[in-house]
């Protein structure tokens, strides 16, 4: 008698004959698995990990495609303001410690005007932003169904939800604000819980704060085990950004762009400093966008267990229905175990 195959991400010690992909989609390396498998939801962390690098060997160039988008948006957005305000700084009137002390009046409405654009520039940055994370889970969800990923479709779909996603996303902010306020713990607790939120708002829509909270403690260990990865790459490579940020300014423009003396000379918007403020503002923003190109799908697939674990009956197939992608049908490659 033939032995059954052994379930997903078990050990395999003698051949398993897989069943056929979905024929005319997208060749996906995730696809060809035994019946059981999904290329979403994993039971456990070692086929979490495995199914998102699946994913982004795949989904690479899309998910950079769109990572650029947001990367040029946010220095359209964010260095001019930043190069004007130490423009600003190096007008304003410097004090001579052998001088007399003299009262001067300083003319705050270029200030203001730019402290307005730059908060203008934020939102806008924000927009870009949050449209870039919904469509990234567009792409992902089409890579794992063998659909060709169309960047055009994501960002269509992102249109529609990228203002519930700001709105959801102020109202957690909030919450978390006041976490930090009671106690730093609750704090970094409520980020861990809302990490998911962006892609909640993606597949679901509603009563999104409180799903948060029933997906997060589904499978708590589970949970913890994804998150704490997610935010350690995401901690890691904004702490390499921000230190070769500042390296390369002061590689530039010296010491100047770190501190600048503002009690004699201040700061001085020569050539050197705002070379080095575009080059470390780009640098940051390519390595950052590098970093997300990674989080995005490992967020995806983290949201696709958590919500496995609430849902048994939860396949890939029915999330790509849910931002209209395929119909709610089991995939040809079976649900994943219990």
């Amino acid at each position: 008698m033939t032995q059954p195959p052994p379930g997903p991400d078990e050990p395999q010690p003698y051949p398993v004959y897989y069943q056929a992909a979905p024929t005319g989609g997208y060749a996906v390396p995730i696809f060809g698995q035994q019946a059981g498998y999904d290329p979403l939801i994993s039971p456990n962390y070692g086929g979490w990990w495995q199914r998102t690098i699946a994913i982004l060997k795949t989904a690479w160039k899309p998910l950079a495609t769109l990572q650029a988008i947001g990367v040029v948006a946010n220095l359209i957005v964010s260095v001019p303001p930043s190069l004007y305000l130490v423009y600003l700084q190096s007008q304003l009137p410097q004090n001579d410690p052998n001088a007399p002390v003299q009262v001067t009046e300083v003319d705050l409405g270029p200030l203001l005007a730019v402290f307005g654009v730059t908060f203008l520039g934020i939102f806008l940055a924000l927009l870009v932003q949050f449209a870039v994370v919904i469509a990234s889970n567009h792409v992902g969800v089409a890579v794992a169904s063998g659909m060709q990923p169309q960047i055009g479709r994501s960002l269509a779909l992102a249109a529609k939800r990228v203002f519930p996603l700001i709105g959801w996303q102020l109202l957690a902010g909030l919450i978390t604000l006041v976490g930090f306020c009671a106690c730093i713990l609750p704090g970094f607790y409520l980020i861990a819980v809302f990490l998911v939120l962006p892609v909640i708002v993606t597949f679901e829509r509603t009563n999104v704060i409180s799903r948060c909270f029933q997906l997060f403690h589904g499978d708590l260990g589970s949970s913890i085990a994804r998150v704490a990865t997610v935010w350690g790459i995401s901690i890691g490579v904004a702490v390499i950004a921000g230190i070769i940020g500042q390296v390369i300014q002061v590689a530039f423009s010296g010491t100047e762009s770190l501190t600048g003396n503002f009690e004699t000379t201040g700061p001085v918007l020569t050539a050197a400093l705002t070379i080095g403020i575009i080059v470390s503002s780009v640098f940051s923003a390519i390595l950052t966008a590098a970093g997300s190109v990674l989080t995005a799908p490992l967020t995806l697939t983290a949201y696709a267990d958590m919500r496995s674990r609430v849902e048994p009956g939860l396949s890939t197939a029915r999330l790509a229905s849910e931002i209209e992608l395929a119909p709610a049908a089991s995939p040809e490659w079976g649900a994943p175990p219990a």
